[in-house]
């Protein structure tokens, strides 16, 4: 997870190409001290990918 208060240029909120809801893009380099919290991610034996249960809303 990012705390976004932390970054001070490069976040941008845009929409998708024709969507109107907007989600935050960040271009530029990471400040370390942005990064709150990391989820492990990893693949299954097939290659494929779940949702780690953290992330499930």
């Amino acid at each position: 997870m990012i705390d976004s208060s932390r970054i001070k240029d490069g976040l941008i909120e845009e929409n998708l190409e024709g969507g109107i809801e907007l989600y935050p893009h960040f271009y530029g380099v990471l400040p370390i001290d942005a990064v709150i919290d990391a989820i492990a991610f990893p693949c299954n034996a097939d290659g494929s990918f779940d949702l780690p249960v953290e992330l499930n809303i």
